[in-house]
């Protein structure tokens, strides 16, 4: 059928029938134009010469489909172009070289069990002219399947890129549920070099390097094997609440515990606005909170510091036979110590005393020999200096100025009192020191020093 109008000369031998040129409107009676166009292929343009009848520019369907059923539709610079039709090879190949597959339609549909570059060098672009429209994949409703992206790559190193790493105008979401990152079975290292927010659940299986990991108010992020990372946040908003191992039942949590560790641990120690630093949970007589390190200091020598104990203070340790800690405690006893009337002798000493609160026992054994003293003087004293009565600790002192006369023998004084170390050096040495005023005899004293640290 043509839309030609009929020759009007006729050749010898051939009868023309004008009814090859006329439109068929009843069924039997020819081949209707819409037959035509559902039957046969059109070509879109004119070729160039009318010599060579081929389909170089094109080849155009009305409604019908362009299908090879084990076979290959091949264009090696044109188009294959649909306007509401199908492009479908049941068993071969829709390979375009150097041109468009293009597809037009109100939900227009490509259906294919694979999609793949020309040759294994060549790029494979999706989306490239695409500007305001969603770019769905795999987002099927009922979809029970996985979405594989370069999960083939076992033996070459490649890199699989997410977003434009130029520009701060992106957002990748990560909505699922459960979102894991590595292999559980594999070591494999996650590195975030910008700040990344989680929403959900973001499970690392791998070794996890970042600058800043931010989770939002409702994010979660969960590492199963090492993080290495300066940075961990509550989110991009500085009143989000970071939670760490909320979801940790009976494992235990390890926090800086390398073994060659010399670096300092620091909680909160830059801030200069009052807040509380809570461990444990006061509601709770369950908990235990132990603090085993071989020195603990609390509070700053340098600033006023207030320590308050709101439970009374139990300690379940022997014994202390050193006055670093609070609870040591020290004594001394030289033995007999010849005292000569009107001069200052030390009896007994403690050294190397740090700053601090301490309570002072002390008891002196005199012994009079040849006969009986009589005193006008007895003075006992702590003071800083060795065979002197010059200074006196917080006036630990005891002075009987009445004249007595004691006999032939021995007897003891005691005594006790609250010392409060604060003179420089740090470590300094505490001296019992006493003084006797006598006209006649022969005195010793056998003395014993003990403090405690009470502070």
């Amino acid at each position: 059928m043509s839309a030609e109008n009929p020759p009007t000369y006729n050749f010898n031998g051939i009868d023309f029938n004008p009814g090859f040129y006329t439109e068929a409107t009843t069924v039997g009676s020819g081949i209707s134009q819409g037959e035509a166009d559902n039957r046969y292929l059109i070509k879109i343009q004119p070729d160039t010469s009318d010599s060579i009848q081929t389909f170089t520019q094109g080849i155009q369907t009305y409604s019908g489909a362009i299908e090879a059923v084990g076979g290959n539709i091949l264009t090696n610079s044109g188009n294959i172009t649909t306007n509401s039709g199908d492009v479908i090879s049941t068993l071969g190949t829709v390979r375009g070289r150097f041109c468009n597959i293009t597809l037009y339609g109100t939900i227009p549909t490509l259906y294919s069990d694979a999609i793949d570059a020309r040759v294994s060098s060549s790029s494979l672009t999706l989306g490239q002219n695409q500007i305001d429209g969603l770019l769905n994949i795999g987002n099927n409703a009922n979809r029970t399947a996985t979405i594989n992206i370069s999960t083939g790559a076992t033996t070459t190193a490649n890199i699989v890129n997410i977003g434009n790493d130029t520009t701060n105008n992106q957002t990748l979401n990560l909505n699922s549920k459960t979102i894991n990152v590595g292999n559980a079975t594999v070591v494999s290292a996650i590195n975030i070099i910008s700040p990344s927010t989680f929403t959900g659940t973001a499970i690392f299986n791998g070794l996890c390097t970042a600058s800043r990991i931010n989770t939002s108010t409702a994010g979660t992020a969960v590492f199963d094997t090492n993080v290495v990372c300066p940075k961990f946040n509550g989110g991009v908003l500085s009143t989000n609440t970071l939670t760490i191992a909320d979801v940790q039942v009976s494992g235990i949590t390890d926090i800086c515990c390398n073994s060659l560790r010399s670096g300092n641990i620091n909680i909160s120690n830059t801030s200069n606005v009052a807040h509380n630093i809570i461990i444990g949970n006061d509601t709770s007589n369950n908990q235990t909170l132990n603090l085993n390190s071989k020195t603990i200091n609390v509070g700053n020598a340098t600033a006023t510091t207030t320590i308050t104990l709101n439970k009374p203070l139990n300690p379940a340790y022997l014994v202390i036979s050193n006055i670093s800690a609070i609870g040591g405690t020290t004594s001394n006893s030289p033995g007999a110590t010849a005292c000569s009337s009107g001069t200052a002798v030390t009896v007994a000493s403690v050294a190397n005393v740090p700053f601090g609160v301490y309570q002072v026992f002390y008891q002196i054994k005199y012994t009079i020999t040849v006969a009986s003293i009589p005193f006008t003087e007895q003075r006992v004293g702590l003071c800083n200096t060795i065979n002197a009565i010059n200074s006196v600790y917080n006036q630990i002192e005891s002075l009987e100025n009445q004249a007595i006369t004691r006999p032939v023998g021995s007897y003891s004084i005691t005594g006790s009192g609250i010392w409060v170390n604060n003179v420089t050096p740090a470590l300094s040495t505490a001296y019992l020191n006493v003084r006797n005023t006598f006209t006649v005899g022969t005195l010793s004293a056998d003395a014993t020093l003990r403090i405690v640290r009470i502070g």
